[in-house]
């Protein structure tokens, strides 16, 4: 009775070690997740910026030969 008691105590620790080790997983992946994310928005903003000045610079041109 009492190796059977001490088994399903080891069971127990030992997943809840796994658990623990496949939750660290998962917050490292989201943090990595979260990182991509921002540097995908960072560079969505700079081309969107880009794309203003280019747009801005192709209004001035035009200004000058309509002037």
């Amino acid at each position: 009775q009492k190796m059977l008691i001490k088994e399903e105590i080891s069971e127990i620790t030992s997943q809840e070690n796994i658990k623990i080790l496949d939750e660290a997983q998962c917050k490292k992946a989201l943090v990595s997740l979260r990182e991509m994310w921002k540097a995908a928005q960072d560079k969505v903003e700079l081309a969107k910026a880009n794309k203003e000045c280019q747009l801005k610079k192709i209004d001035e041109e035009i200004e000058k030969k309509e002037s």
